[in-house]
C-alpha cells in the first residue's frame, strides 16, 4: 500500500508543476502559444492591406493551397 501512495503522491506532484503559474508550466506555454498565433494572425492582416509580396510569402509558410469556392454572392476560401 506505501508505494501506490507514494506513487500518487508523485503524479500529484507531477500535475501541480504541470499547471503552476511557472514560466514552464503548460498552462503558460500554451498561453504564449495562443497569444504567439494571434500575433501572427495580426501580422498577416496588415501584410496583406499593406505590404502583399510579403504577406503571400507570409502564407507561403504555413499553408500549401489555398482554394477559393463561390457560395452564392460570396467566395469562401480554404486551406492546407
Amino acid at each position: 500500500m506505501g508505494e501506490i501512495t507514494k506513487r500518487e503522491r508523485e503524479i500529484a506532484e507531477i500535475s501541480d508543476g504541470l499547471l503552476s503559474s511557472q514560466p514552464d508550466s503548460i498552462r503558460i506555454q500554451v498561453k504564449a502559444l495562443r497569444e504567439q498565433a494571434a500575433r501572427q494572425i495580426r501580422d498577416l492582416r496588415s501584410y496583406l492591406n499593406t505590404d502583399t509580396p510579403k504577406g503571400r510569402a507570409f502564407l507561403a509558410k504555413h499553408v500549401e493551397k489555398i482554394v477559393i469556392a463561390p457560395t452564392g454572392a460570396a467566395y469562401v476560401a480554404s486551406g492546407s
